[in-house]
């Protein structure tokens, strides 16, 4: 006699098929967000963090007699950052204030489609570095750093930088001699 293998049920069939498919998904999910993870640790810090919205981090703007360029988005304040004056082994927010230096800001406008920035230093430094941090509520903020060898330091920068239109404040902030001193403002941008 032949025997007849029984086989299961079709809706037996059809729930393995359906917890194997839900395996595989949860597998293959929990291994794309471990990647991803992986892949992308963002460098944060317990301070303000600021970053560049400029897509080139080389760019240069026009400024009067120093050079200038926009800083990459992981330069400032969470990575160390290469400048004259300012320890290789030290971030932005570990710099220590200046006890001789001061900043302050002479001229902050939009005009002709630049954001400008102007700012004098009082007992500068043989060379030094100012970088302009401006941000607003729930826009990108836009970093632009320049050397300098004169105790002024300024910058115009394209209001195509910016993301929004509005009030932004601004940081301005001088490294030299291993120290920092900064000054804040605020500027219209249309």
């Amino acid at each position: 006699m032949r025997s007849i293998k029984k086989s299961p049920p079709k809706n037996a069939r059809i729930k393995k098929i359906i917890i194997a498919t839900a395996i595989t998904v949860v597998l293959l999910a929990g291994a794309a967000l471990l990647y991803a993870k992986t892949r992308h640790t963002p460098t944060t810090n317990t301070s303000t963090q600021k970053s560049s919205s400029s897509t080139n981090a080389n760019s240069q703007s026009n400024t009067t007699g120093t050079n200038s360029q926009t800083t990459p988005p992981s330069a400032k304040g969470s990575t160390v950052q290469k400048t004259p004056g300012v320890s290789s082994d030290q971030t932005t927010n570990q710099v220590p204030v200046s006890q001789t230096s001061s900043i302050s800001i002479t001229s902050l406008n939009e005009t002709s489609g630049n954001v400008n920035i102007a700012v004098a230093i009082t007992n500068p430094a043989s060379s030094g570095v100012c970088t302009f941090t401006f941000t607003k509520t729930g826009a990108r903020p836009v970093t632009h750093t320049v050397n300098t060898t004169t105790s002024a330091c300024s910058a115009s920068i394209p209001s195509l930088e910016f993301s929004m239109v509005g009030d932004w404040q601004v940081e301005a902030d001088y490294f030299a001699n291993n120290t920092q001193t900064t000054t804040t403002g605020t500027v219209t941008v249309q």
